[in-house]
């Protein structure tokens, strides 16, 4: 009993680092396209 209890405790926090990692990963992401867009909005507004 006692195993299974730690083994799913193990897995757990195995999920729980995966999916902070990729909420990370996607937040870098949404992060990197923002820059992207205000870069072109910016570039577009210098031109005109």
């Amino acid at each position: 009993m006692g195993e299974k209890t730690g083994e799913i405790k193990g897995k757990s926090k195995e999920i729980e680092g995966e999916v902070k990692g990729k909420v990370k990963e996607v937040e870098g992401e949404i992060k990197g396209k923002t820059k992207e867009v205000e870069g072109k909005i910016k570039g577009k507004l210098s031109k005109d």
